[in-house]
């Protein structure tokens, strides 16, 4: 937990150091700054634009062990083409910030859910590699002895637009 030392935020005064724990903290002095002046930590941190909240979320891909590789259906499928069991992973994309809200497949929860960072406009969305802007997610939710069923995903917009964005589609 954050603890602030120094004036009262409240008061709209300066803070002279931020403590985040016993063992760590920061202080003017040590970001350079003269304690003497009544410099704010904003002359030190250039922020970055606000995050943008989820305007894609889409269902990519879905394999299994009993197909064998990866379907991609169309956007606007419905269902796969292929039948589907065994172990099955379904994958979705999420182009902007927001919080997984989870799947389901036939109404049970997956057995394990991984996910990627992705970075790059929605034109070059990718893996992130060092250095980049987050400006998504890949989820993998996976589940095992399944003979496929409805799936269903969403997650929460944490910054404008807000709002839950969800995906479907049966998996033969």
């Amino acid at each position: 937990m954050a603890v602030f030392s120094g004036a009262s935020l409240a008061d709209n005064s300066e803070v002279t150091s931020l403590q985040f724990s016993d063992k760590f903290e920061v202080s003017q002095s040590q970001l350079g700054l003269d304690e003497t002046k009544p410099e704010s930590f904003d002359s030190v941190i250039t922020p970055q634009d606000t995050a943008e909240g989820i305007t894609y979320y889409q269902i990519l891909g879905v394999e299994s062990t009993q197909y064998g590789s990866y379907e991609y259906p169309n956007p606007s499928a419905t269902s796969t083409t292929y039948d589907h069991g065994g172990t099955i992973e379904v994958a979705v994309a999420q182009y902007g910030y927001g919080n997984d809200n989870g799947a389901t497949l036939a109404a049970t929860q997956p057995t394990s859910v991984q996910s990627q960072a992705y970075c790059g406009s929605f034109a070059n969305f990718h893996p992130c590699t060092g250095g980049e802007t987050i400006t998504g997610f890949m989820y993998f939710y996976i589940f095992t002895n399944s003979q496929g069923g409805y799936f269903t995903s969403s997650a929460s917009s944490v910054a404008a637009p807000y709002g839950t964005s969800s995906d479907s589609i049966y998996i033969k």
